[in-house]
């Protein structure tokens, strides 16, 4: 039986969401944007910065209303309201960063093994569009009329002149004017991409990917899937090189391909796609457990699998290219029928 939810009620229980979640975040106004990743192992201190994490992350969609989640879903991105992690574990990330490789996209285990990270990883995690496009930043050399004139908006909407307001005072804003258009589309990816996927040294947002924003309709045309992995090596590069830096790639990312591609102790996992709706909190928290007790990176590499889903969208991606196929020949074949008639 359906029970359908009285629209005032419903009302009612979204003001309450983002009322909480205006409310953690007045909590933390004037503290800097940092996570200090802290831990004990082997008898050491463990001292970790990063820019990106997914607590403000997890903190904005408890607060979203069903329609801007709705919008969520149609731009390819409605795959990360299923996070629900928010803390990292300060040894076993250390381990990650320290045992990248950027050079070769891979994941160097204390087995000796190596773990290839690929697109498609992205894609089986954030379950995020792979498209044909490269998702493209601004640098100063490649800058349109269209990307100036709206960096130029969207300065003034937060009553700025140069620069980008912080990553955690945005969430406020989304909440509280509830806007489900183009408006609500850039600021949505801008803050989800600061949070979990490229970062900043500061505590500003990554205004520069609204050079891939103008068009808000090719948003999920572009291989967003490419852009995180080229992010976590970009970054997994810059902090290698000078480790009291902040860490500013997508270490969501990776710990959770981690947890997907090594199989630790012959255990066998649920096909779960995308697999950030698999990995809750309890659940990497009693993994990171276990592997403490034995020492990181002793599992084994499995081959990468494809998901249920993901055959289910790859078939569909199929089925519509071989529909426009046959309707551009069919096309074509009227057309020079047409012509025929017409000369003879």
């Amino acid at each position: 039986m359906i029970i359908e939810e009285n629209p005032t009620t419903s009302a009612r229980n979204t003001r309450k969401r983002k009322t909480h979640a205006i409310q953690e975040i007045e909590e933390e106004s004037g503290r800097e944007i940092m996570e200090n990743i802290s831990a004990t192992a082997a008898g050491a201190s463990i001292n970790l910065r990063t820019r990106v994490g997914p607590a403000p992350f997890v903190r904005l969609i408890k607060g979203l209303s069903e329609k801007q989640k709705t919008i969520v879903k149609k731009i390819g991105f409605g795959s990360l309201l299923h996070l629900s992690f928010d803390k990292f574990h300060g040894d076993f990330v250390k381990f990650l960063l320290e045992n990248l490789r950027p050079i070769s996209a891979q994941l160097k285990l204390t087995t000796g093994e190596f773990l290839d990270i690929e697109e498609d990883d992205v894609k089986a995690v954030f379950g995020l569009p792979k498209g044909e496009k490269d998702v493209v930043e601004a640098n100063g050399k490649n800058e349109t009329e269209d990307y100036t004139e709206l960096l130029k908006e969207w300065r003034a909407e937060w009553g700025i002149e140069k620069g980008s307001p912080q990553t955690t005072s945005m969430i406020e804003k989304i909440l509280q004017d509830d806007d489900d258009g183009d408006k609500f589309i850039r600021i949505f990816v801008i803050f989800t991409v600061s949070c979990l996927i490229r970062g900043n040294q500061s505590v500003n947002n990554n205004f520069k990917i609204l050079l891939s924003l103008v068009n808000v309709g090719e948003i999920k045309n572009l291989n967003w899937c490419k852009y995180t992995r080229q992010s976590l090596m970009d970054a997994g590069e810059e902090w290698q090189a000078y480790p009291p830096r902040m860490f500013t790639g997508p270490l969501l990312f990776l710990m959770i391909c981690y947890f997907d591609r090594v199989q630790f102790k012959g255990q066998i996992l649920d096909n779960v796609f995308p697999t950030i709706k698999f990995w809750t909190k309890d659940r990497i928290d009693k993994r990171v457990k276990d592997e403490r007790k034995l020492g990181f990176g002793l599992g084994k590499v499995k081959p990468r699998i494809m998901h249920v889903e993901e055959q289910t969208e790859q078939k569909g991606d199929e089925l519509l290219t071989k529909e426009i196929s046959f309707i551009s020949h069919l096309h074509q074949v009227l057309e020079e029928t047409e012509y025929v008639t017409h000369v003879v």
